[in-house]
């Protein structure tokens, strides 16, 4: 019986800057299976027919990035119900002769933030939950981050804090079912929610390389058993983190939910768990070169 080749990839416009190569290349070497995983820049004007030919070109599944996530939407046969929701696809897997789309940021982010609570956060103040967030940004990750934050049972109330807060209402709002105490505000009312809020998400580029000096809380006063989740890894860790790892929050940096999002895609392609140890270490690697 012939063994199973895996041809597979990440389509954006640009996609050089990305490990995921790294990331897939490392998984399919350690369990041993056939397969190649490509960054491949692809125009927008030529996006509708690359996916047309994906199919044909012996593609298993592809990875989406920026800027493709909603343009390829209308272009997929079928949808997952967390890509429907989100409005966003970020794995693409050709099914039979029809491309089904899905969603798997919101995996990625949900899976590190599940880990830590019990571990260190319970630990440093026992019978703490997770009751109330705040998310700096509205941008293309925020919708993700979102639905993923509404599968916290004690979660009540989440603070998002935007350049333009109508705009990010209007982006997000069909997310919402009136399960969480939901409030949209400017973005220079922030330092307001530090201290007080048990969560607090940073899903902007403010102090992502080369601008390692930045954070999007600088002067911000952090707390014990607070949890500070930065989507950004690189640089590890953030400004942010430092500033709020010294306080003696919890911090999650971005590369946990970079592998968690690519492991979730990777076990719907092949079937095989990523072995991700070794897929961190390997991406970490990258990330000092």
């Amino acid at each position: 019986m012939q063994e199973r080749h895996f041809r597979l990839g990440l389509i954006g416009h640009p996609v050089e800057h990305s490990i995921s190569p790294v990331i897939h290349g490392t998984a399919l070497g350690e369990l041993g299976l056939s397969g190649t995983y490509a960054a491949l820049d692809v125009h927008p004007g030529n996006l509708r027919a690359w996916i047309g030919a994906m199919s044909r070109a012996g593609y298993r599944g592809v990875n989406v990035t920026l800027p493709h996530k909603q343009a390829v939407l209308p272009l997929m046969d079928s949808l997952s119900p967390g890509a429907r929701a989100i409005g966003a696809v970020n794995t693409i897997t050709v099914q039979g002769e029809g491309l089904h789309g899905d969603n798997t940021d919101h995996v990625g982010f949900l899976n590190p933030l599940l880990a830590a609570l019990p571990s260190e956060i319970r630990s440093a103040a026992p019978h703490t939950e997770i009751r109330s967030a705040a998310l700096l940004g509205a941008g293309g990750s925020a919708r993700s981050v979102v639905f993923a934050l509404k599968q916290l049972p004690a979660l009540k109330s989440l603070r998002i804090f935007a350049r333009s807060p109508e705009r990010a209402q209007a982006a997000i709002d069909t997310l919402l079912d009136g399960s969480l105490d939901v409030s949209f505000e400017a973005w220079d009312r922030r330092l307001e929610v530090v201290q007080e809020t048990d969560l607090i998400v940073n899903s902007t580029p403010i102090g992502m390389w080369p601008n390692t000096s930045l954070s999007p809380l600088s002067g911000g006063s952090f707390r014990p058993g607070q949890m500070v989740y930065d989507l950004i890894y690189n640089p590890r860790p953030t400004r942010l983190l430092q500033e709020a790892a010294a306080a003696g929050a919890v911090c999650v940096d971005g590369l946990p939910m970079l592998v968690g999002q690519a492991a979730a895609a990777f076990e719907i392609w092949t079937g095989a768990a990523m072995p991700l140890e070794a897929v961190t270490r390997a991406a970490e690697r990258a990330l000092s070169l």
